[in-house]
């Protein structure tokens, strides 16, 4: 499974499209640090809220759909998960490298968008202090963590569905339509008194993220892990549950 996994990321490296998705995310953060520096409106606290605000919204979106295309949808479509089948490999170790070769490829477009974080307020000086690269970490962290989530929830959509679309629209149902759904069931009484917006993934990695920045770290780490293991645990048996019962052409 390493070798597969090795092979795995060094094809995923060689793709234009990776890339592309990359360079559209760090061209409008850019854009937007550069609009905040002429504005005027430039210090520590509005640099902050400006990268925390597009880490919630479209740098979560754009790299949760670039990594399930580079990960699952190529593969898909290539029928490479197929040949690999034909060499020896397991049904369930192909989905857990898959599981392995999202972590790695969404923590690699963090780590680039952390550089370009960094590297801007530096040439910029935006005289950060320790709390508030303390939140931008920790929003990295959490914006990496619900995109990964989203992307290995939708590969339970797309070995159902065998569509990649429809993958992809669901994809962007969890991370665009079900907040804001959530957000206006918080306004009914009855559902408000069930705190669910504390348990989808989201709810759950705010919840961390704010436990964190309150100090309480054991706390913060207890609930990423709890989230981790109910949403991409049940995720990736559901994936291997689903893929050992599709019938493949050889």
């Amino acid at each position: 499974m390493k070798n597969l996994i090795i092979a795995d990321i060094r094809r995923i490296l060689m793709k234009k499209t990776f890339w592309m998705f990359l360079l559209i995310d760090i061209i409008v953060l850019l854009g937007n640090i550069i609009y905040l520096k002429v504005d005027g409106n430039w210090n520590a606290f509005s640099f902050t809220s400006l990268i925390l605000t597009h880490l919630e919204n479209l740098a979560m979106m754009l790299i949760s759909i670039n990594v399930f295309l580079v990960v699952y949808a190529d593969e898909f479509r290539s029928m490479s998960m197929t040949v690999a089948i034909g060499r020896g490999i397991s049904r369930d170790k192909i989905i857990i490298s898959k599981v392995i070769d999202t972590v790695i490829m969404t923590f690699v477009c963090y780590l680039v968008i952390a550089l370009v974080v960094f590297v801007s307020a530096f040439a910029a000086n935006a005289g950060l202090s320790p709390t508030n690269i303390n939140y931008i970490l920790t929003g990295l962290f959490t914006s990496a963590y619900i995109a990964m989530g989203v992307v290995i929830i939708s590969a339970v959509v797309l070995f159902i569905s065998n569509n990649v679309a429809l993958s992809i629209f669901f994809e962007l149902i969890l991370t665009m339509v079900l907040p804001l759904v959530i957000i206006l069931l918080k306004d009914v009484p009855l559902i408000a008194t069930l705190h669910i917006d504390r348990y989808y993934l989201f709810g759950v990695a705010n919840w961390a993220f704010s436990d964190w920045m309150l100090g309480l770290v054991g706390n913060a780490i207890m609930v990423f892990f709890l989230g981790f293991v109910c949403y991409v645990g049940l995720a990736t048996l559901a994936t291997i549950f689903v893929f050992r019962r599709k019938e493949l052409d050889f």
